[in-house]
C-alpha cells in the first residue's frame, strides 16, 4: 500500500477483548475515513517520509507467549508496531501481563521480552547495537594531537585525524574501533527578519480565539504585548487581577505531547525509533527528537508551499495546533546559544572561554545535528537541519513538565515570562487533564505577569531559554566542570571508574555529583579538600587570567549574558575556595559527615549558611 494511504484518513476504534483469565486487554483497529482523505500523492500529518510505507491499520497488541521456566522469549516487533503506543501483552499459562513496547523499538527490531517477579512486571529491551559510535571534534582541538573520548562497550580513546575541522563527527566502527571516518556536517548562516508588533499580536489573537472554540480559556483581562510595549514580549495585564483568578487554561485534548505525536503520526514515532539507535548515547532525549521531528515538518509545510497544509484527523487539534506553531515561530531564536554553537563552534567557544559552559553547550548543539543527521541518512525527509534545530529549541524553550519529562507544549500557556522575583503566577494541573496559569497574588492593571520556568542558576537560563538576568535577581549559582577540560587532575585524585564523569557545584547545597566525586576520592584514601582545592583553583585562575573578565571581577556586575554566565561560575567557584579556606566554618565537618554516612542527604541543609 502506498504512503498516500495514511493514518490521517483513520479513526481509532476499540474493542475490548477477554482473555480466559479475566483480564482485559485492548486491542484497536484503524477505521476508514474518507471524508478526511487528502489529495495528491500524501495525506500529511507533515510529508517528509516517503521511504516509509506504513499499514492502514496499526497494531495496537503484541500477543507474546513465554514458558513458566524461562518466563522470557525474543520477538520481531512486527509491521504496524508503534513505539511506545503499541501494548505487548505477556500470556504466562493463561495469565496476561501488560507493557508498552519501548520508545525505540521499531519494526523489524528483536525485543527481548521478560516476565519479571517482585513485583510481577513485564520489562523489554531491544537488541539492536549502532554500527558505528559517534564522538564530535570540538572547536579547540588540535589536529594529530588532541584525543577525544567516545562510549560503547568500554570508552575509547581517539587521536583526532589531520583533516578534522572544528564540529566534525568521528563515526567509529563499533565492531573495529580503529576504523572510522568523518563526516562533516554544516550548518548554515540564517537571517531571519523578526516579526513585528502587529503580527505578533494577530497571531496571538487567533491563538486565543481558536483556543476558546476548543473548550479553553483566555482570560479577557490580560493581553499580549509585544516589542511596541516590552523589552521582551511577554503578557501584560488591562484589569486588575485576583489571587488565585485563572488567566489561561489549555484542555487535555490540545496538550501537544510526546503521547499525542504517537497516536496521531505514528510513522514519525517510527522513524525517531530508527534514529535513536545511531544516537544512542542521546536515546534519553527520544521523547525530545520526536517533537521536534514533528514540529520540522509542520515548518516546513509552512515555510514551503510546496508540501500543502498539514492534515491530522482531529481538526480542533489541527487549528488550534497550527496557530500555536505560528506563534512560536514568532522567535527566531537568533542568538540562541545552541545556533551560535552550531554556526561557529570555533567562535563561541572563544567567547564562552573558560567556562565549561562552552563544551557543555557545543557538545549539546553538536547532539541535535546527529539527531539531524541520523534521520536525514536512514529516511529521505524535507525538512532542513535549520528547521529540526527550530523545532527542537521549541521544545527546550517552551515546554512543560508533565508526567516526569519536560516535553510537553501547552498551547496559550508559554507567552509568560520568566522572573522569580516578580513572579505574581503559576502554572499547574488544572485536575481535568489540562494545564492552566493562575494569579498568586493580586496583579495591577498594566503590570506584566511574570511567573517562574525553574529554579535555575544563569548558567542553566542562558543553557535552556539562551536569555539571562541581572545577577542580583538569582538566588544561587552554579559551575559545571567537564572531565574533558581537567581529565589529568581527576585521575590524580579519582579512580579512573569517576574520571570521566561531570561534576556539578551549587552555591545552595552539595550537589550529588559532588558527593559522589568527594567519595570516590576518599575511598581511594586521598584528601578530598586538597582534590577540591586543586579543581576550583585550576579554574578561578583561569578566570583570573581572562583579560574580559578582569572589570566584571573588580566591579561585580556584568551586562551581557556571556559576562554573567561567567561571573556568576566564578562566584560559585569563590564561594567554594572561601569556605574551604576558612577555619572558622562547619563545611569541613558538613563533607566529612557526606563522605563519612552512608545514605546521608545528599542536598545538605545548612550549606548556604556556610556561605
Amino acid at each position: 500500500m502506498g504512503f498516500n494511504m495514511h493514518y490521517a484518513c483513520c479513526a481509532l476504534a476499540v474493542d475490548i477483548v477477554r482473555f480466559r483469565d479475566g483480564i482485559d486487554v485492548q486491542k484497536c483497529r484503524w477505521l476508514e475515513r474518507p471524508e478526511l482523505e487528502m489529495g495528491g500523492n500524501l495525506s500529511r500529518f507533515g510529508h517528509p517520509f516517503p521511504r516509509l510505507r506504513c499499514c492502514r491499520r496499526w497494531r495496537a497488541t503484541i500477543e507474546v507467549k513465554v514458558s513458566p521456566a524461562s518466563q522470557r522469549a525474543t520477538v520481531q516487533v512486527p509491521p504496524g508496531s508503534v513505539p511506545g503506543v503499541t501494548r505487548v501483552a505477556v500470556n504466562c499459562q493463561g495469565r496476561i501481563f501488560t507493557t508498552v513496547l519501548p520508545k525505540d523499538a521499531a519494526p523489524r527490531h528483536s525485543v527481548e521480552v521478560t516476565l519479571e517477579k517482585n513485583p510481577v512486571q513485564v520489562s523489554c529491551h531491544v537488541f539492536k547495537r549502532p554500527a558505528h559510535l559517534r564522538a564530535l571534534v570540538p572547536a579547540d582541538a588540535i589536529p594529530g594531537v588532541s584525543t577525544i573520548y567516545t562510549r560503547g562497550d568500554r570508552v575509547l580513546e581517539i587521536t583526532v585525524p589531520q583533516n578534522a575541522k572544528p564540529g566534525d563527527t568521528l563515526l567509529v566502527s563499533s565492531s573495529k574501533p580503529q576504523n572510522f571516518h568523518l563526516r562533516s556536517l554544516s550548518f548554515p548562516t540564517v537571517t531571519f527578519a523578526p516579526v513585528g508588533p502587529q503580527q505578533d499580536h494577530r497571531r496571538h489573537e487567533t491563538l486565543q480565539l481558536l483556543l476558546e472554540e476548543s473548550g479553553g480559556m483566555w482570560n479577557p483581562k490580560i493581553e499580549r504585548a509585544s516589542t511596541d510595549r516590552l523589552t521582551v514580549p511577554g503578557i501584560v495585564t488591562n484589569h486588575c487581577i485576583s489571587k488565585g483568578e485563572v488567566l489561561v487554561r489549555c484542555p487535555p485534548d490540545l496538550l501537544l505531547s510526546p503521547m499525542a505525536v504517537r497516536e496521531l503520526a505514528p510513522e514519525c514515532a517510527i522513524m525517531v525509533a530508527e534514529a535513536a539507535h545511531q544516537v544512542s548515547f542521546d536515546s534519553d532525549n527520544i521523547d525530545l527528537a520526536l517533537q521536534a521531528t514533528f514540529l520540522a515538518s509542520w515548518i516546513t509545510a509552512i515555510e514551503d508551499s510546496r508540501f500543502g497544509k498539514v492534515a491530522i484527523h482531529d481538526l480542533a487539534k489541527q487549528k488550534v495546533w497550527g496557530a500555536f506553531l505560528q506563534v512560536l515561530l514568532c522567535e527566531t531564536f537568533a542568538q540562541h546559544p545552541y545556533r551560535l554553537a552550531a554556526q561557529d563552534p570555533t567562535a563561541f567557544k572563544s567567547l564562552l572561554s573558560p567556562s565549561c559552559e562552552a563544551d557543555l553547550i557545543e557538545y549539546l548543539s553538536w547532539t541535535i545535528m546527529q539527531w539531524y543527521d541520523a534521520l536525514s541518512s536512514t529516511f529521505s525527509i524535507d525538512f532542513s537541519v535549520e528547521q529540526f534545530l527550530r523545532g527542537w529549541l521549541m521544545v527546550i524553550t517552551r515546554a512543560f513538565d508533565l508526567e516526569g519529562t519536560r516535553t510537553t507544549l501547552v498551547p496559550g500557556l508559554d507567552s509568560f515570562n520568566h522572573d522569580p522575583n516578580r513572579a505574581s503566577a503559576r502554572p499547574a494541573p488544572d485536575g481535568m487533564g489540562g494545564m492552566l496559569v493562575a494569579a498568586t497574588r493580586d496583579i495591577e492593571a498594566g503590570e506584566e505577569v511574570f511567573f517562574t520556568y525553574s529554579q535555575l542558576s544563569i548558567s542553566e537560563l542562558y543553557r535552556t531559554y539562551g536569555f539571562t538576568l541581572p545577577l542580583e535577581a538569582m538566588r544561587h549559582q552554579t559551575f559545571t566542570v567537564l572531565p574533558s577540560r581537567v581529565r589529568f587532575l581527576l585521575l590524580k585524585h579519582l579512580p579512573p571508574s569517576h574520571a570521566g564523569l561531570l561534576i556539578e557545584f551549587h552555591s545552595a547545597v552539595l550537589h550529588p555529583t559532588v558527593v559522589a566525586a568527594l567519595k570516590a576520592c576518599a575511598s581511594q584514601g586521598k584528601s578530598y579538600t586538597k582534590f577540591l582545592r586543586e579543581l576550583l583553583r585550576f579554574f578561578s585562575e583561569a578566570y583570573d587570567r581572562d583579560p574580559r573578565m578582569k572589570e566584571a571581577i573588580v566591579t561585580k556586575t556584568a551586562s551581557t549574558d556571556v559576562l554573567r554566565v561567567k561571573l556568576s561560575e566564578y562566584r560559585c567557584i569563590q564561594r567554594y575556595l572561601k569556605s574551604l579556606d576558612d577555619e572558622t566554618n562547619d563545611l569541613n565537618n558538613m563533607l566529612q559527615r557526606v563522605v563519612g554516612e552512608k545514605g546521608q542527604n545528599l542536598q545538605s541543609p545548612g550549606l548556604q549558611d556556610v556561605f
